[in-house]
């Protein structure tokens, strides 16, 4: 897994929107969608329930929010990044 995707992930968590951090981070939102779609594949889990108004983040993804929010806030202070 790329730190990229992580922080993609972070991005939908903070919105509650795959359209509004698709456009935060200036990339597609097909683009975000497939890249969280392969992640939940090598996953091996849902990390979001979707319906065509929300996004919910499912158990699994608040424990994978904390791995992730960690692990990228850990590289950013190696870094020298300020999160």
């Amino acid at each position: 897994m790329k730190i990229i995707q992580l922080e993609y992930f972070l991005a939908i968590v903070k919105y509650n929107s795959f359209t509004k951090a698709a456009q935060f981070l200036h990339i597609s939102q097909p683009s975000l969608t497939a890249t969280i779609k392969k992640m939940e594949a090598d996953l091996g889990y849902d990390l979001f329930t979707r319906s065509t108004k929300d996004i919910k983040i499912t158990e699994k993804g608040i424990q994978f929010y904390r791995y992730a929010s960690e692990l990228v806030s850990t590289i950013s202070i190696h870094d020298g990044k300020n999160v």
